[in-house]
């Protein structure tokens, strides 16, 4: 025994979006959409967003800090030999060194921008803007300039003022806060 048979009323999703689509692409819309991604785009690599929650250091301090990380699952090398198991403390700082500091600064700050600049002329380093455009240092400066996109980095070493310069002591970390 059988019900009634109804025939489908709703229009067809896939046909509908299509419809929706090829309107805003007669429209003009569509191409407005795609060139207002791409200029967000190019103002992002222009000028990311700020890492928050630093402030400006007020005196010189340093600590210590140890790179160490407890594994969380067996890790192995492209042939598939273990290296290290899980629940080992590991330092990277045993396996492969910083070779050179890392300076940490607001690209924004014309005075640390100048600290920068100087230390560089001692001693070679990467400059890591936290603040500012990379590439608008680059061009001013002839130097280059890497940002902490989402303050990755900035976290994983809890930084909390700028400037500030991170270099290899053994197998830990000096942070130092540089102030004025």
């Amino acid at each position: 025994m059988r019900g009634a048979v109804f025939t489908i009323e709703e229009p067809d999703l896939l046909e509908v979006l299509a419809a929706k689509l090829g309107n805003m692409v007669n429209s003009g819309e569509w191409d407005q959409i795609a060139q207002e991604s791409i200029e967000g785009a190019k103002r992002r690599m222009m000028r990311p967003e700020p890492v928050s929650g630093l402030r400006r250091a007020t005196k010189t301090v340093s600590r210590s800090f140890d790179p160490s990380i407890t594994v969380d699952r067996d890790l192995a090398d492209h042939r598939g030999v273990v290296f290290a198991r899980a629940g080992t403390r590991v330092n990277p700082l045993e396996m492969i060194g910083l070779r050179e500091p890392l300076f940490f600064v607001d690209g924004d700050d014309s005075s640390q921008v100048r600290w920068v600049l100087a230390e560089q002329a001692k001693r070679s380093g990467k400059i890591i803007l936290v603040n500012g455009s990379p590439v608008e240092f680059m061009r001013a400066h002839k130097k280059r300039a890497f940002f902490d996109q989402g303050g990755v980095m900035t976290r994983r070493f809890d930084l909390k003022a700028v400037p500030s310069v991170i270099e290899q002591d053994e197998f830990r970390l000096r942070i130092t806060e540089v102030g004025p």
